[in-house]
């Protein structure tokens, strides 16, 4: 057989800490470029991710406004069915009674400051 035992030398070549100055920024270069190019590949995976959101930002802005337009309408009409009605006299211009939105009688000394207004005689 031709076996030629290596050297300590060729062996210690082979460790990180026996390489030459060279070899060792040769190392953390190229570390240095693999941490780049994850940079990289995590930069250009959030930018797509906003191209996305930049495409759909039309139809969410949209959806957003009828969101807000239909709450606001429904707030509207609650707010206008739970009003109390003043039933005011038509000759005297004085209040005859008060019934809250669920037809319970109210006073008429404290009247709120928004009501249906209806006109009796």
């Amino acid at each position: 057989m031709n076996y030629v035992k290596p050297t300590n030398g060729s062996r210690a070549a082979n460790y990180r800490a026996a390489r030459t100055p060279a070899e060792r920024s040769n190392t953390l270069l190229r570390q240095a470029r693999c941490d780049s190019s994850l940079k990289s590949i995590a930069f250009a995976a959030s930018l797509g991710t906003l191209r996305k959101l930049a495409e759909w930002m039309p139809q969410l802005i949209a959806t957003g406004f009828l969101l807000f337009l239909i709450v606001a309408a429904g707030k509207a009409l609650i707010g206008y069915l739970d009003m109390p009605t003043v039933y005011e006299s038509w000759s005297s211009r004085e209040c005859v009674r008060v019934e809250a939105a669920d037809g319970t009688p109210m006073g008429c000394d404290d009247l709120p400051t928004k009501f249906h207004h209806v006109w009796v005689e």
